[in-house]
């Protein structure tokens, strides 16, 4: 085995193994939360019945970052005739400090156990020696549960399928690098087919799977700021930044996940690879469905920096404008049928510019962008091209061709 692969296959080894953990805890509170609910289910079932308390404290457990609580009972029912005892306060077991349920059904049991007046208990009508108090579920706990289980198995879980799919990447370039050794623009597979798809579809993936995260992780505010701010602490309401934030992601999402509805799959298919510095790039931007905006469609060809500086948690990618040129294209240079539209593209490209480098400290790219003013959601797709130096220019394109010529610019 050569040595790269066999370093990427260590690679991916340990961080399967680094995964692990995470994955492990999303099992486990995954099996918690459907524990829950299925504890809940079947707890609709039992008998109500009075029941008399005779105890009722609540343990405190301190440390010191927190304080956590559990209620405990005492208490006696009768059912069929029988007289039982039980001591199960809730369908959740141990001591947590989530929401306020320990201290409100602690101060709740103390009044029945002070008064003497019965309290309802739910009975198990197939064994009813077991009973209940409270079988409600606590939605503070389903949202802890499922913070855990997008978080920490998002990130197990996520991470292994991550690096299983990076892995089969490196693969392939490997094999194309071996196959085409120096062309590069021959390394990317839609690259050396010339029928490269626009990132619309991992930007509305990322922003949806962004907007679940964010709102799991501050929809648990929800619960505290209400309690904190009847506890009089009017600096809680600033928390509830986070969840607004939420609703802006999730506006963000949904207008993602309509204009991939609305669009589709749009492909810029190269008239010849790669685009060529001192040369051109030309293609055509395939849009399978039908379009035809009152100003035309709006093209731009840039290339860009991309700069990473800090570390660690201060650490940040920007990209830095090298070049830029933009350009109109009218309706009536469209090539458009009742189902599709195809918009023609020719840029010429300078000299003096660089050639597309992903591998350099500092890597370089080209995007190809278009965009669109249409009723509803705007049209907009975005293209990372290949551009670089080579000795033969593209062959000549016919951008003004009809939809029923042959070539590169033909609609099937």
């Amino acid at each position: 085995m050569p040595k790269n692969n066999r370093s990427a296959t260590i690679g991916v080894v340990f961080l399967c193994l680094f995964a692990l953990p995470f994955a492990g805890v999303g099992v486990v509170m995954g099996w918690l939360l459907l524990s829950s609910l299925w504890t809940w289910n079947a707890m609709q079932s039992w008998r109500e019945v009075p029941a008399i308390i005779h105890e009722a404290r609540l343990d405190e457990s301190r440390s010191d970052d927190s304080t956590t609580y559990r209620v405990e009972a005492a208490y006696t029912y009768e059912y069929g005739g029988r007289t039982f005892s039980g001591d199960r306060v809730s369908m959740y077991s141990g001591s947590d400090n989530i929401g306020a349920f320990h201290e409100n059904a602690h101060r709740e049991l103390s009044e029945h156990q002070t008064s003497g007046e019965p309290f309802r208990c739910y009975v198990n009508p197939r064994n009813p020696g077991e009973a209940v108090l409270y079988r409600d579920l606590r939605p503070e706990m389903l949202g802890f549960y499922g913070l855990f289980v997008l978080l920490f198995g998002g990130a197990g879980f996520g991470m292994m399928i991550v690096t299983v799919f990076v892995r089969g990447k490196m693969r392939t370039t490997s094999a194309l690098r071996a196959e085409y050794p120096g062309q590069p623009w021959c390394w990317r597979e839609d690259w050396r087919a010339g029928v490269i798809k626009s990132s619309n579809k991992g930007e509305m993936l990322a922003s949806v799977v962004f907007a679940v995260v964010w709102n799991a992780v501050s929809s648990p505010v929800l619960f505290i700021v209400p309690e904190e701010a009847a506890n009089g602490n009017p600096l809680i309401l600033l928390a509830l930044l986070f969840p607004l934030i939420g609703l802006g992601l999730i506006a963000w999402a949904v207008r993602n996940v309509v204009r991939w509805r609305k669009f589709g799959e749009t492909t810029f298919q190269m008239a010849a690879v790669p685009g060529v510095v001192g040369g051109a790039i030309y293609g055509l931007i395939r849009i399978p469905t039908y379009i035809r905006p009152d100003d035309g469609f709006r093209l731009r060809l840039r290339c860009v920096k991309r700069v990473t500086t800090g570390s660690g948690k201060n650490k940040s990618t920007s990209e830095h404008k090298l070049w830029e040129q933009e350009q109109s294209v009218p309706n009536e240079q469209a090539l458009v049928d009742p189902v599709q539209a195809a918009v023609p593209v020719r840029f010429d490209i300078p000299g003096d510019q660089p050639e597309t480098d992903p591998q350099a400290a500092s890597p370089i790219a080209w995007k190809l962008e278009v965009r669109a003013a249409v009723p509803g959601v705007d049209y907009s797709a975005t293209f990372e091209v290949p551009v670089f130096r080579t000795d033969a220019d593209a062959p000549g394109f016919d951008a003004t061709a009809p939809l029923a010529d042959g070539g590169a610019n033909r609609m099937d």
